[in-house]
């Protein structure tokens, strides 16, 4: 009887990865991104998001919103256009952030230690 490790892929995810074989295509990673990204921010958020698009990067797919989110110092909440990178082997998430645009004139504040 094995016991298996539920931090680790079991030996039918790890040989999938030894021999190359990836079960997400880029439909799928857009699928969990939406269902993620729904949950975590709401059904209106993901709207202002769309369309989203997948990018193969080595063995993940970057999913990116196209919503565009200008950063304004005001504003007390963070807001941006969602970034997901999903592995191609299990669908396992490595990244989910929000990004926003910062403005050209946007420069950090001066030191007073000179």
């Amino acid at each position: 009887m094995s016991v298996s490790n539920p931090d680790q892929p079991d030996y039918s995810m790890l040989s999938r990865r030894w021999s190359g074989a990836k079960l997400i295509t880029s439909q799928v990673a857009l699928e969990i991104a939406r269902l993620v990204h729904k949950q975590a921010e709401g059904e209106s958020d993901l709207a202002s998001n769309e369309p989203l698009t997948a990018a193969e990067e080595g063995d993940t797919w970057v999913v990116t919103g196209s919503k565009i989110v200008r950063y304004d110092p005001k504003d007390e909440k963070l807001d941006g256009s969602l970034r997901i990178v999903i592995s191609q082997f299990d669908a396992q998430i490595l990244s989910y952030t929000l990004a926003f645009v910062l403005p050209r004139d946007f420069a950090l504040p001066k030191s007073n230690d000179a």
